[in-house]
């Protein structure tokens, strides 16, 4: 079951696709994470150069 070997081919295309998944989505999360960490330190500098 755990390797999709029961329903043949198209259940491990389905697994493969679910595993691919499962490793992409805490990637491109930290990625985003770190681009709006940068968002938010660029808006606080460009905030502060203005009150200057």
């Amino acid at each position: 079951m755990h390797t999709g070997a029961i329903f043949g081919m198209p259940s491990k295309i389905i697994a493969l696709i679910v595993c691919v998944l499962g490793v992409t989505f805490p990637i491109t999360g930290v990625i985003l994470w770190l681009n709006r960490l940068q968002k938010e330190k660029k808006k606080k500098q460009k905030h502060l150069a203005a009150a200057s």
